[in-house]
């Protein structure tokens, strides 16, 4: 073990006398642009994503007000089909899927996607529309839309990519400055409490800043595949490469052929509680007669989450 710690201390100490003190300098600018340039809008983006963790906490009280039946009766329950019908005349834009949850509350059939979803309720008892939710009403959209966009449009979603850019470039050019950590190994976890404050503050910013930059760097990898430039040139490389998902593997641009009556939802509903999934329970809605129904579930155990499309 000695041994082993000898050599990688020599190698370090080899290292940093390689090192080119232009190339040096010159990173170092760089790294302090790059810092002043991210700093403030990485303090701003960190807030709005801690917040926007909490996003079904915020929303679910509301959803639970629409979908609660306060003056239940007995009754007989509407159809899914029936309510179908029904849901499709309470909302505004073609509806392409229906929760099947607690048999107990309102239906949600819901449109569009992403920032754009929007869910109708649907008693189940009466028929009667229960609410709508949008997901844009709520203040929670704002601060997604400061954390993706800086309330710019395309603008500053570009902004934010540039962002996200430079911090890869203040991260990398600060392990390279930094290397090879001057003290050897000891450098990495080490930070001197009695040289002086100048010392203790540039220990604590070197030793803290290596060991989160291997998480900072995934979190922007993580994020730069939803981007305008980089997102849009990650997906042309899936689409090349026949790497990234099928068009089809959510059940969306499958076609059928028409053979006998249509299934009726009522009929995906019984497939669906034969599949015994867990969790939030989805069945996607057919476009047209053509069009194929899809059943998925949402669950913190992804071992048993499944994709059926009929």
């Amino acid at each position: 073990m000695i041994g082993i710690t000898t050599f990688l201390d020599s190698f370090i100490f080899l290292q940093f006398f390689m090192k080119s003190r232009k190339l040096n300098q010159w990173l170092w600018k760089w790294h302090f642009i790059a810092g002043i340039i991210s700093l403030p809008f990485v303090l701003m983006l960190s807030i709005t994503g801690a917040i926007y963790l909490f996003k079904a906490e915020v929303e679910r009280p509301v959803i639970n007000n629409i979908q609660t039946i306060k003056n239940q009766d007995d009754s007989e329950k509407l159809t899914y089909q029936e309510q179908w019908d029904l849901a499709k005349q309470y909302s505004k834009r073609k509806l392409n899927s229906v929760v099947i949850d607690n048999e107990k509350r309102s239906t949600e059939f819901i449109s569009g996607r992403f920032g754009g979803k929007q869910s109708v309720y649907v008693n189940p008892f009466n028929g009667k529309l229960s609410g709508t939710f949008k997901a844009k009403d709520t203040w929670m959209y704002t601060v997604r839309k400061l954390h993706g966009e800086l309330l710019g449009g395309k603008i500053g979603t570009k902004l934010v990519e540039l962002v996200a850019s430079w911090m890869i470039v203040l991260i990398l050019t600060g392990l390279y400055i930094w290397f090879p950590f001057h003290k050897g190994i000891k450098g990495v976890c080490t930070i001197r409490l009695k040289e002086g404050k100048r010392i203790l503050f540039r220990d604590l910013h070197a030793v803290v800043g290596f060991w989160l930059s291997g998480l900072l760097l995934l979190t922007l990898a993580g994020g730069l595949p939803w981007t305008d430039i980089f997102g849009g040139n990650f997906k042309w490389v899936q689409k090349i490469t026949n790497t990234g998902y099928s068009k089809t593997w959510s059940g969306r641009g499958l076609t059928s052929i028409e053979q006998g009556k249509m299934l009726l939802l009522d009929d995906m509903v019984t497939i669906a509680k034969k599949e015994k999934l867990e969790g939030v329970v989805t069945i996607g809605l057919p476009k047209n007669s053509t069009s194929t129904f899809s059943v998925s579930n949402k669950t913190v155990n992804f071992e048993k989450q499944k994709n059926v499309t009929f």
